[in-house]
């Protein structure tokens, strides 16, 4: 996160970077391919070793820089370009950690080179992430802000806009600490705009906050206490935001000293100091504090504990190393030695400030010092001011020249996006001709698979119907034949019960009459006559009773007429038939009226199977249960849902026969799973079928 130049800074990134790069360095290797061979395996653990070496800090600089090589040259020989990348990312960090800028800049060279070769872009951006943040650690902003914008452009390529924000705000902090607020506003402006969807709080914080510094430099206050206010809103959804409240604080405090309310700028930097804490865990965060409240201090005309707060100051930035920090300790001493008229302390710091101020290369500090010295140093302020001239002058051609390159590479940039985006339509336009070419065909093999899928289907239609119209035309004939034959039968019956047997009735009742003569011979003859005619009249009446129990129910081979109607139908259908049956049941035997109901349940069955089912398989079983029939007709159909379908004709024949026959009767189907009709019927005999006949006609048996 970057803070304001001369009262804030940013916090260091470069060992978390390293520490991150090794974490997934570490993490990827442990994940590589178990079936690597030991060779290769002792390989790696010899370059891993040496890396660590050549970071332990017990050894000498030499030797470190000895052990880097040799891991170096280690992964250059090993033939996995992904693996050779990963060293190499680490590898370099590693050179940048021993201050090797040389090596470094060809590890990052290598690896970028081996990520373009392999088409890993990611591993390319994050490799000119490396060498931007290599340069503006070394203070070339100009090159580090051209490859902050490459490596932007990479992950704004891949849709990554995570990363492709945060580019865009390291370019904006590179242009705010160039003067170049305009270009930095806007670059943060959009990295605000990609952040916004994603829910970057803590990015969404620092983009708001460096938007704060930019109008504070611009002597915007009002708008830079707006935006440190906005900051602060996506602070406080951060769940460590108390490592960042510091800083908020420091960055107020500057804003309302530079607008002259010195005693809230106190407020705020005392709510720093306060922290004792932070000596030890920001150490450049509380020294610019002790400093920031000794120059409020100072300003608003309180002397008291000034000298003392910026000698601290300069204590613990010289304990870390801060020598830009160090030039603004002095640099105030300095001022204020010369304020209370001490003129030998005064000119001792400003010197030591404008050796500090060079070595950091803070020319902004210097040309304050340079300013002081010419009224400190009265003998030598010709020399002074016209070093401040020069410096000035310098200045301010280099931070033109400096937004001149950015303004170039933002040209390039923008020329740059034109052009993919020309090409992208370019390649869209072609890609929509092929894609539509491509779904044309397809169309058009669909239209004429298509077509010859109805012209099959049309096929079947028809012949199913015609194998329909020929099985209805035999059952229609079949049907009609039993009828005629069922109408003669019982004719017949109906002549020699009603014609013949009443003649020979008459006939005995004359003869009965005759018997009441009492001669002997006459008596003889009549009995004898009598006797015949009971035997013609029980002959008779066995034919009739036989030829009626025809004509109700006689089916002649009743279980062959069954069969015939299964294989009729496999002949005028495509669907295969199985008929079992208990053959210890006297089928022939079975009363006529379940014969002819059965067999025209079976039919109905069989009618409904080939017209709705689209079955391969019909299975009929006849067997017998102690006194009942057990009747089942099952077939592997596309079935319905029994609970829902309602009753057409068909089933209410079926339910009117099974009633006639004292019997019961259901249905289970399920969609996909075929279906089974289920019948019981007590078993009743022809004997006591036709017992129940001649009762019925007042015959005695």
């Amino acid at each position: 996160m970057y803070l304001a130049t001369k009262t804030y800074g940013f916090l260091s990134g470069a060992k978390l970077l390293v520490i991150c790069f090794l974490s997934l360095f570490n993490s990827c290797t442990k994940q590589g391919n178990h079936s690597k061979t030991d060779a290769q395996n002792t390989a790696q653990d010899s370059i891993l070793i040496w890396i660590e070496n050549s970071l332990d800090n017990q050894k000498s600089h030499t030797a470190r820089l000895t052990s880097l090589n040799k891991a170096r040259q280690a992964a250059i020989l090993n033939s996995n370009d992904s693996i050779k990348l990963r060293y190499l990312s680490r590898i370099q960090w590693s050179y940048l950690m021993l201050d090797d800028s040389t090596e470094f800049r060809k590890a990052n060279k290598m690896a970028k080179s081996i990520g373009i070769s392999i088409g890993d872009s990611a591993n390319v951006a994050r490799r000119t992430w490396d060498l931007a943040y290599f340069f503006e650690k070394k203070g070339v902003k100009d090159s580090a802000y051209y490859h902050y914008a490459q490596a932007q452009k990479i992950f704004a390529d891949l849709n990554d806009q995570l990363n492709a924000a945060k580019f865009l705000f390291f370019m904006a902090n590179i242009q705010q600490s160039a003067k170049d607020y305009a270009g930095g506003e806007t670059n943060a402006i959009k990295a605000i705009e990609l952040l916004k969807p994603l829910n970057a709080n803590e990015d969404l914080y620092s983009c708001y906050n460096l938007l704060g510094v930019i109008a504070k430099d611009l002597k915007e206050f009002d708008r830079a206490l707006e935006y440190y206010d906005t900051a602060n809103n996506y602070l406080q959804k951060l769940e460590n935001k108390k490592a960042f409240e510091a800083f908020e604080n420091n960055n107020l405090g500057v804003v309302f000293m530079e607008m002259g309310d010195y005693k809230r700028a106190v407020s705020y930097f005392s709510k720093i100091t306060g922290q004792n804490s932070l000596k030890r865990t920001k150490p450049d965060l509380y020294a610019r504090a002790l400093h920031n409240l000794a120059e409020s201090k100072y300003k608003s005309g309180d002397m008291t504990s000034v000298e003392q707060l910026l000698k601290k100051s300069f204590q613990i930035r010289d304990s870390i190393g801060d020598l830009a920090g160090m030039a603004g300790s002095c640099y105030y001493l300095a001022d204020y030695y010369w304020a209370n008229k001490d003129t030998l302390p005064a000119l001792a710091n400003a010197l030591k400030a404008k050796d500090y101020a060079m070595q950091s290369d803070n020319n902004e500090r210097l040309l304050e010092i340079l300013h002081l010295l010419s009224q400190v140093d009265v003998k030598n302020a010709s020399i002074y001011t016209r070093e401040y001239i020069d410096l000035n002058d310098s200045l301010q051609l280099a931070e033109r020249k400096l937004r001149d390159k950015f303004a170039r590479i933002r040209f390039e940039t923008d020329e740059f996006i034109a052009e993919n985006e020309t090409l992208i339509k370019e390649k869209r336009l072609l890609a929509g001709i092929a894609i539509g070419v491509l779904v044309m065909a397809f169309l058009g093999y669909l239209v004429i698979d298509q077509r010859r899928k109805n012209q099959k289907l049309r096929f079947q239609r028809a012949q199913q119907t015609a194998n329909q119209e020929i099985f209805n035309l035999m059952l229609s004939q079949q049907q009609k034949f039993d009828e005629g034959k069922k109408m003669e039968q019982k004719r017949i019956s109906e002549e020699l019960h009603d014609g013949v047997l009443g003649k020979m009735l008459g006939a005995r009742m004359v003869l009965t009459g005759l018997n009441k003569k009492s001669d002997d011979e006459a008596l003889g003859q009549k009995k004898e006559a009598l006797e015949l005619l009971r035997n013609i009249e029980g002959e008779i009446r066995s034919i009739s009773h036989e030829l009626s129990h025809t004509a109700y129910s006689d089916m002649p081979n009743f279980i062959n007429s069954i069969q015939n109607l299964l294989e009729t139908t496999e002949n005028v259908s495509e669907i295969n038939t199985t008929f079992t049956h208990d053959e210890q049941v006297q089928w022939d035997g079975l009363s006529g009226d379940i014969k002819i109901n059965l067999y025209r349940i079976v039919q109905e069955s069989i009618q409904n199977v080939v017209k709705h089912a689209q079955s391969n398989n019909l299975v009929v079983n006849f067997a017998a249960v102690n006194d009942l029939l057990d009747i089942s007709i099952i077939d592997d159909g596309k079935g319905f849902d029994s609970k829902k379908r309602k009753k057409g004709i068909g089933t209410r024949n079926i339910s009117s026969r099974i009633d006639k026959l004292g019997g019961s009767w259901h249905i289970e189907s399920e969609k996909g799973k075929g279906t089974a009709l289920y019948l019981k019927i007590p078993i009743m005999y022809h004997s006591e079928e036709l017992d129940n006949i001649l009762k019925k006609e007042g015959i005695k048996v």
